[in-house]
Parts: C-alpha cells; sequence; structure tokens
C-alpha cells in the first residue's frame, strides 16, 4: 500500500515476489517529492531532518540499516543543505527467520520525514506490503517482480555508494 501526502508520496516494493525462510530479500522504500520540494540524506548539512522508518515486522524477521543514495546539494542562502528531490529509493535489506508458517507476510512502516520548499512541513504515513511465503526446493521466490519494478532496483543500486576499500586511522 502507498502512503499519500500532499508533498510525498511514499511506497514498499520488493524484490522478491515470495518471501523464503531465512533467506534475506531487498524492499524499495519509494519517496515521489513534489516538484519544488525535497527531503533529507542521513547527514541534512546545516538544516533538515533525515527519513526514518520504523518498521513493524512479524516476529523473527529483522530489517537493515536504510542504505542511502548519493545526496544532491541543495543550497539555501549560506546553509548548505544535502537531499533528495524529484524521486528517491532508499534499499533496505530484509532477513525472514529460518522457518516460516504457510501463509501471507505483511511488513508494515511507520515512515517519517521533513519535506521543504520554502517552508519545511513534517510528515509520515504508514505503508505496508504483503508478500506470500514460499515453502519447498522448488519455491520460485526470483520470479519476475515487472520491469518497472526491476529498473528502480538498478537505479537503487547505482545511487547508493560503493566502498571504496580504504580504511582511515
Amino acid at each position: 500500500s502507498t502512503g499519500d501526502r500532499s508533498n510525498v508520496q511514499i511506497s514498499l516494493i520488493s524484490e522478491v515476489t515470495a518471501i523464503a525462510p531465512g533467506e534475506p530479500f531487498w524492499v524499495l522504500l519509494r519517496q515521489k517529492i513534489r516538484p519544488g520540494w525535497h527531503t533529507y540524506w542521513r547527514n541534512p548539512g546545516d538544516s533538515g531532518a533525515p527519513t526514518e522508518i520504523d518498521w513493524e515486522l512479524p516476529a523473527g524477521f529483522t530489517a537493515g540499516d536504510i542504505q542511502w543514495p548519493c545526496p544532491e546539494r541543495i543550497a539555501y542562502g549560506p546553509l548548505m543543505n544535502f537531499g533528495y528531490s524529484d524521486e528517491v529509493l532508499y534499499p533496505v535489506l530484509i532477513t525472514p527467520p529460518a522457518s516460516l508458517t504457510n501463509e501471507a507476510i505483511e511488513m508494515r512502516a511507520r515512515v517519517g520525514w521533513l519535506v521543504c520548499a520554502d517552508i519545511c512541513i513534517p510528515e509520515d504515513a504508514i505503508v505496508s506490503l504483503t508478500l506470500p511465503t514460499a515453502t519447498g526446493p522448488s519455491a520460485n521466490v526470483k520470479a519476475p517482480i515487472g520491469a518497472v519494478n526491476q529498473s528502480l532496483f538498478q537505479q537503487a543500486r547505482q545511487r547508493v555508494p560503493a566502498d571504496a576499500g580504504f580504511s582511515a586511522s
């Protein structure tokens, strides 16, 4: 399901068509942002606040940290902020427990964000995603998710910075 507010529309999209026991899978939190407005990166800069996800998952499920895409620089007078306009895709890794029942699984998240133009408005919504479970060796959890969703996951991966492999001290 999607949360629809006047400035940002949000939705959850799964990379799998069914959940396999113990097999981690990716979901995207997608924000479609009203033209002229922006949301914020994990380090918002001189002002702002990052998007936060509070997951409500069934017992045994865990959600990883948001994978933050590279932000845009957003100048506001003498201030410099970092965030996103138009659309942003946040990948999150979900890990199910090693055993599942043969029923559909609902994942819910309360998402909060600050959206700004000349003014800033805190917004929030609840989004949910229900997926069937796939049990047995023939379970096809990598069934096609559709060209549009495949494209979204490809875009998301390209926008998340890769580890450079350097260690600092």
